[in-house]
């Protein structure tokens, strides 16, 4: 894991979610899955999944397993750089 780290706060982890979904939704491939996974990160953030995590690469990670864990795209992926 990179040693690129950095505190996140609840806003920028909204924040991020917001740039991911808008980026899902005008780039992938499958519009509905686009509109599965940001369904699914934003009930993550919603139901406080996200809230422990303050450390980037590791809310980074959880991102990436969360998009995986949807359309099982080993392709997708997010990386934390502070």
């Amino acid at each position: 894991m990179e040693t690129d780290s950095a505190l996140m706060d609840s806003q920028a982890k909204i924040e991020i979610i917001q740039a991911l979904c808008e980026k899902l939704r005008a780039c992938y491939i499958i519009p509905e899955v686009a509109e599965r996974i940001c369904a699914y990160l934003q009930a993550c953030l919603q139901s406080g999944e996200y809230d422990d995590l303050v450390d980037g690469n590791l809310f980074a990670l959880a991102l990436t397993l969360h998009l995986q864990e949807v359309n099982g795209d080993e392709h997708l992926w997010v990386k934390w750089h502070a």
